[in-house]
């Protein structure tokens, strides 16, 4: 079969892409993004349960043999391929393109950070119906750097196109054009990121983030004396529920257990954006770690360290 790709005829099994995937024609599909540190792919169980509560909502099977030990495995075998990731200076965010400075130590091929990439999509047949419920996969891994903690200088709300809770919204699937343009926004406002809201205006996510901010009764916020383990202080944790149309984020779960084993209590609903600019300190957090925001548009926070130390615990599990 011919076809035009990019004013040149040829034929369709020369094309870039495979154009008889679904992936590619309807965004058809879902994705997972990991971190494989010290040979293990953190919180496995939990990207696991996503990605196949996600093929059930859009009813597509999962691989025979596509189990969370087979992932563990070939991420880890995969790594071995992938180029030394140890780093010094201002990374680039991948998902967002934002910077954040991170010094990453010598370390040995076993401790080397790699992110690791899930995509899973249905197989071609059908147009707008499919006609399978199988599905193909590729998992890719390529080298990385450790989470951290950093900061956001400047972010700005993205408000042009609304998410919306549905079936499918707490997954990441292929439909990502929300996020693409939120994404183009904050490139052009010379931000860092963006913060997306629903369709009543209630506050959702960053771009490749969940968000979540902080009141603090009591700024004195450190390390317990006795045990060396982060003192909760009198502070409440906010985040936007999950019907406020965001992604349920594996960082976002594990940052509210986190925050939860230590007695800060996380309150979790649909806020304004006045409710985001009244907090003391707020935040956002993905696989790559978590990035205090210093100024969202006019307003300026600047409670950030005393609570890091609670953080960096969490990232360190």
């Amino acid at each position: 079969m011919k076809a035009v790709y990019n004013f040149t005829e040829i034929d369709t099994a020369q094309t870039p892409a495979d154009w008889h995937s679904r992936a590619f024609q309807y965004g058809d599909g879902l994705f997972e993004t990991m971190m494989l540190q010290k040979g293990t792919v953190r919180f496995l169980a939990d990207h696991y349960q996503r990605l196949t509560e996600g093929m059930a909502a859009l009813q597509m099977t999962v691989p025979p043999g596509l189990s969370a030990e087979y992932l563990q495995a070939a991420a880890r075998d995969l790594a071995k391929f992938a180029q030394n990731a140890d780093a010094i200076g201002d990374i680039k965010n991948p998902a967002t393109g934002g910077n954040a400075h991170s010094i990453i130590p010598p370390s040995n091929h076993s401790k080397l950070t790699r992110r690791v990439r899930l995509h899973v999509w249905r197989k071609p047949g059908g147009l707008y119906t499919p006609t399978s419920h199988g599905a193909d996969f590729l998992l890719a891994v390529q080298p990385s750097v450790p989470p951290v903690v950093s900061i956001k200088e400047k972010v700005i709300f993205y408000e042009d196109i609304r998410l919306c809770r549905s079936a499918i919204s707490p997954f990441k699937t292929g439909s990502a054009l929300p996020y693409v343009m939120a994404g183009l926004a904050r490139k052009n406002a010379g931000a860092d990121d963006a913060i997306l809201l629903d369709t009543n205006g209630f506050v959702a996510e960053c771009v490749a983030s969940n968000l979540f901010w902080l009141k603090i009764a009591n700024p004195a916020i450190g390390r317990n004396a006795q045990n060396e383990n982060p003192a909760a202080g009198n502070a409440t944790v906010f985040t936007p529920s999950l019907a406020s149309g965001c992604v349920a984020g594996v960082m976002r779960k594990n940052i509210i257990d986190g925050l939860s084993r230590h007695g800060l209590s996380v309150e979790e609903r649909l806020f304004k954006k006045a409710d985001l600019l009244a907090a003391d300190a707020v935040f956002c957090c993905n696989v790559a770690g978590i990035q205090w925001i210093r100024r969202i548009e006019d307003t300026v926070f600047d409670s950030l360290a005393e609570f890091t130390v609670v953080l960096q615990w969490i990232l360190e599990q």
